[in-house]
């Protein structure tokens, strides 16, 4: 077994006998916690009123129902099996696994320091673990963990939005009390940067309560305008803007929609004929909103797209913001949604780019240069669900709106996240004591968790040759920047709508099988138009339909690249594959493992 997969437990629970040392320990530390921390607490057990009948009933009530759950899980989908490739899920860490139950037992709630003096240290120790990953300075980075992505993405954009609205409010002041003209834009108000904010502050003398009145977040848009139009100063007739790429994970649709922007705040950046963000077309789009007087809560980058696994050339997009910066002075926040990408930060970025290509390694390298980051621990972190993070620069970015709570105490220790500084109230330090001990022994390097994606990812470019030297008329989509290989199966002259239903009739099949699981996807034309027809354009396929739809494997579980693996796993999903594209009976299809696993 290679080195790295001792930190699993494997697919047959090869590790085990050590694993089950830790998790004794892991009780009698609590037990000897509890005993020793308040011995004078609880009860003598010799004058216990209970009798050994009602502890005998409790004891057979849990187990029995502890029974019935076991019965209940062992239908759920077998995500520890190498022979799993459907969706971001694979076998969790055991270092994770046992910083996470360590926790549960104490159950810290890090919204207050008062109830959680551990849980909160855990947290910041596991956030700088992130920040160094990605290149953010330790020392003054900030973040905190959350529910997942999702969230995240919340949090970078309820931070966003806290900073045009700053820089919107005060220039809405300055024209309605005469200091600036009333025609001055208001996109160019709203992205002024805090120095010029500031610098205006101390100039007309400004305090918060006078920008209140012309805050659209505090005013909403009807009192906001009702202020206006008593200073004589023109109502907004649009808010501000989202720019994201045009493969958009659905929390972005969701953003707009609860914090009350609306639909038409969701602005879609086409991409280019590789499915990534076109920085083309998104300064066209920024030049859009700079003419519509719209400012721009943010711009979103992808590392590690939901469908693809595909990465936008962060640094690319960075440049062009830096230029408006330095050259007009337009400060436009830039967020990257690495949810699922965000690990490969910890592959050497001078590898072979066998493993990455050049535009992955310098978009990874770009990240550090951004305003706020989304991470998920709980995908590539092998940590379990659900563990996401927010990860920001400096203490200016991680700044928000302020909140009363009278009964909590907020920690004064502005390294720590508190309950005023985050969308979730009560949050447990699980997911970061799991991310912790992770981070902590499989090591955020290359030398350590990147060996385990650098597999990952060779795992996938020897499934792709298995695929393309015995599958006949496979088309695998290209490019692929991480470890997410997708396929189609046309052949030559034949409409679109055949091509799908061949590959949805072949996903079926895999649904029915109980030897392998995978996913599947869609691309659609108006989105992915240069992607599609650049994959397909040999074949010469008569597009009749909207979609193109895709088989999807993510290549995560470190056991698919065990040398006396790569026969049974690999190999054997490709005669599947096979023995569907040659038209050969199911019952012929060749099965990889003696005992079948059951994915149904």
């Amino acid at each position: 077994m290679q080195k790295e997969n001792l930190n699993f437990l494997g697919p047959r629970g090869e590790n085990s006998s050590w694993a089950r040392k830790l998790w004794i320990d892991i009780f009698d530390q609590w037990v000897i916690w509890r005993k020793s921390r308040f011995p004078d607490n609880g009860y003598d057990l010799g004058r216990l009123s209970s009798s050994q009948k009602d502890e005998d009933e409790t004891f057979a009530l849990i187990h029995n129902s502890l029974t019935d759950l076991q019965e209940l899980l062992k239908t759920e989908v077998p995500t520890f099996s190498p022979s799993y490739m459907g969706h971001m899920k694979s076998d969790i860490s055991l270092p994770a696994l046992f910083g996470h139950i360590s926790t549960i037992l104490h159950n810290p709630n890090n919204s207050s320091y008062e109830v959680a003096k551990a849980g909160n240290k855990i947290e910041k120790m596991a956030i700088n673990k992130l920040l160094e990953m990605i290149g953010y300075d330790v020392e003054s980075g900030r973040g905190h963990v959350t529910s997942g992505g999702t969230i995240a993405n919340f949090e970078a954009f309820w931070r966003a939005r806290y900073r045009v609205d700053h820089w919107m409010s005060q220039g809405l002041f300055l024209k309605a009390n005469g200091h600036i003209s009333k025609e001055s834009s208001l996109f160019e108000l709203s992205h002024q940067g805090w120095e010029s904010f500031e610098k205006n502050q101390r100039l007309y003398k400004i305090n918060e309560d006078q920008m209140k009145s012309y805050s659209l977040v505090i005013q909403g848009p009807w009192n906001l305008n009702q202020n206006l139009s008593k200073k004589g100063v023109g109502e907004i007739q649009s808010g501000p803007v989202i720019l994201v790429p045009a493969n958009k994970h659905y929390s972005w649709v969701k953003a707009v929609s609860v914090f009350g922007l609306g639909d038409h705040a969701f602005w879609p950046v086409n991409l280019d004929p590789l499915g990534r963000m076109c920085v083309d077309d998104l300064r066209l789009k920024i030049e859009a909103a700079k003419v519509k007087d719209r400012p721009i809560l943010m711009v979103v980058s992808v590392v590690g797209s939901t469908e693809l696994g595909s990465v936008d050339s962060v640094d690319e997009i960075q440049n062009l913001l830096d230029t408006y910066k330095n050259n007009y002075g337009i400060h436009i926040w830039h967020h990257i949604d690495a949810a699922f990408g965000g690990y490969f930060c910890c592959i050497d970025k001078n590898c072979n780019t066998e493993i990455l290509s050049k535009l992955t390694l310098n978009s990874l390298k770009a990240i550090k240069r951004s305003d706020s980051v989304t991470i998920d621990p709980h995908k590539l972190g092998f940590v379990p669900y659900s563990c996401g993070a927010i990860l920001l620069p400096n203490n200016t970015n991680y700044r928000v709106s302020s909140f009363a709570a009278p009964y909590l105490n907020e920690n004064n220790d502005s390294l720590l996240p508190g309950w005023s500084t985050t969308l979730e109230g009560s949050r447990s330090a699980a997911g970061a004591a799991a991310t912790l001990i992770s981070a902590s022994t499989m090591a955020l390097n290359s030398a350590g968790h990147g060996r385990t994606l650098e597999n990952s990812i060779k795992t996938k470019n020897i499934l792709r040759q298995y695929l393309e030297k015995e599958v006949p008329n496979i088309k695998i989509i290209e490019p692929m920047d991480t470890n997410i290989l997708t396929f189609t199966l046309p052949q030559m002259g034949e409409r679109l709508s055949l091509v799908n239903e061949r590959c949805m009739r072949l996903y079926k099949e895999f649904q029915n099988s109980p030897d392998f699981a995978v996913s599947k996807t869609e691309l659609g034309l108006q989105n992915y138009y240069g992607l599609i027809r650049r994959s397909l354009a040999l074949k010469n396929i008569i597009f009749d339909a909207d979609h193109l739809f895709l088989l999807r494997m993510v290549l995560m579980n470190p056991f698919s690249i065990e040398k006396e693996s790569q026969k049974n796993y690999l190999q054997g999903i490709v005669r599947f594959i096979k023995a569907f594209a040659e038209n050969k009976e199911a019952e012929n299809i060749i099965n990889a493992h003696k005992s079948p696993i059951n994915f149904s």
